[in-house]
């Protein structure tokens, strides 16, 4: 893991990295990161194709190249050689993003007839205003956000 390590140059990356190996070696039942070492060439390309395969099913087609640098570089680092060709290949598939030109005004005036809180208006219309992903408040929850709007002395009246 070292020399793992050593092939990653920023702090981000080799989170992001450490992670999605851990989800490979989960993946394919691998007591330990040096078991994927020792398949043989063969072994390994089928596995990891496998695996690239199943992710391009799984998650969205765009993160499966992402999730595949961390596996990549540990197995460079290692001087393991495989087809990296034909993985780049089977990875090149681009998948259409749902959102690339933000919330029409009819759409975001369906929202708002659907939410009666001020507060959930003001989230749509931040949200929209920002031009934030899908997803951007997944992980938003509404104690700190309360928190924040007591501190700030704006108050929600509903």
């Amino acid at each position: 893991m070292r020399l793992f390590r050593a092939g990653v140059k920023t702090e981000a990356s080799w989170r992001t990295y450490s992670d999605d190996l851990e989800l490979f070696r989960k993946w394919g039942k691998f007591t330990k990161f040096s078991d994927i070492l020792e398949l043989d060439d063969k072994a390994l390309q089928i596995t990891l194709e496998d695996y690239v395969l199943e992710m391009i099913e799984t998650v969205h087609p765009n993160s499966v190249p992402t999730k595949w640098f961390g596996i990549q570089t540990f197995l460079e680092m290692n001087d393991v050689l495989i087809n990296y060709k034909k993985n780049q290949k089977i990875l090149s598939f681009k998948g259409k993003d749902g959102c690339r030109a933000g919330w029409t005004t009819e759409e975001i005036q369906k929202m708002l007839e659907a939410y009666s809180s001020k507060m959930q208006a003001a989230i749509i219309h931040f949200e929209s205003g920002s031009g934030g992903r899908l997803g951007i408040f997944d992980e938003l929850m509404m104690k700190p956000l309360i928190l924040l709007i007591d501190e700030k002395e704006i108050i929600f009246e509903d």
